[in-house]
């Protein structure tokens, strides 16, 4: 019976380690690409428009750019780390639930299970699936399931 230890579903560390790199650098694009839309949002709020808001919860979209603007920081954090951290496996788990987390402050804060970002713990789950052990990759899809529902 063989011993099942690699490191990931990806099993080389180092291929780990790049796709760490592209993980952090697509999670930029989204908080800049959420950072967009919620600025053309205000902008069609301000000039009066009556599209239906997906900030249906919110007093103001100013939440939802330091939200933003949070998630980018800690994303930064993780840019600045990734080279150095010696337990990689532990480093993309943390990154997964902090995801999870953050997605699900979000999807509350815009609406609930009728939020447009409910679509997003799809991304998390496939990134947990393809980065982490079988373990973790159970555990961050599991906690998708339940947050989405």
């Amino acid at each position: 019976m063989q011993n099942n230890t690699d490191d990931s579903t990806l099993g080389d560390p180092s291929a780990l380690r790049r796709s760490i790199w592209w993980l952090i650098m697509l999670r930029f694009i989204a908080v800049i690409g959420g950072l967009l839309v919620a600025s053309i949002h205000a902008g069609n709020f301000v000039s009066g428009s009556d599209k239906i808001s997906f900030t249906a919860g919110f007093a103001d979209s100013a939440i939802l750019f330091l939200f933003l603007a949070a998630v980018g920081a800690a994303n930064g954090i993780y840019l600045a780390m990734h080279r150095s951290i010696k337990n990689v496996e532990l480093f993309v788990f943390t990154q997964l639930v902090t995801d999870l987390f953050s997605l699900a402050i979000l999807v509350y804060l815009t609406g609930g299970p009728g939020s447009i970002f409910t679509h997003f713990y799809f991304a998390v789950i496939l990134a947990a699936s393809l980065l982490g052990r079988s373990r973790s990759s159970v555990v961050c899809a599991g906690m998708g399931a339940l947050f989405q529902t």
